[in-house]
């Protein structure tokens, strides 16, 4: 009897996501930026029966704006480190996983790192053991 194939069955529980390098993105968001910033009308639309006002066009594209997309750009680069326990669960104990506890545990997977990630960077007591 010859084993099952398990390449198959992941590859087909997890299907890939669309993922374009942080740097790409940093490279093609300037030329649209700008271009979009051109072309949004200077129109100022004032509110009835107040006296606010506002444009679609905030001003042209600065570099702050840039470092903002960029640093959005490289905290989204990653994949969410739940959907290797969700596809382990799935092809190797062969369950489903509830879809709202599956988001859950891609939430709390997420915070974890991120938590882990500040408290390693952040001053704290010595004397306080459970520091992660």
């Amino acid at each position: 009897m010859r084993p099952p194939r398990l390449r198959k069955p992941i590859l087909r529980l997890s299907p890939k996501p669309n993922r374009h390098s942080p740097v790409c993105i940093q490279i093609v968001s300037l030329p649209i930026a700008r271009l979009v910033a051109a072309m949004l009308p200077t129109k100022y639309f004032r509110v009835p029966l107040m006296k606010w006002s506002f444009t679609l066009n905030p001003g042209p594209f600065t570099i702050k704006e840039h470092v903002l997309i960029t640093i959005f750009a490289n905290s989204g680069g990653g994949g969410i480190y739940a959907n290797g326990i969700i596809t382990i669960v799935r092809a190797f104990y062969h369950r489903t996983i509830n879809p709202v506890v599956a988001m859950l545990l891609a939430q709390t997977t997420q915070r974890c790192g991120v938590v882990a990630t500040c408290n390693a960077n952040a001053a704290g007591d010595a004397a306080f053991a459970t520091d992660l």
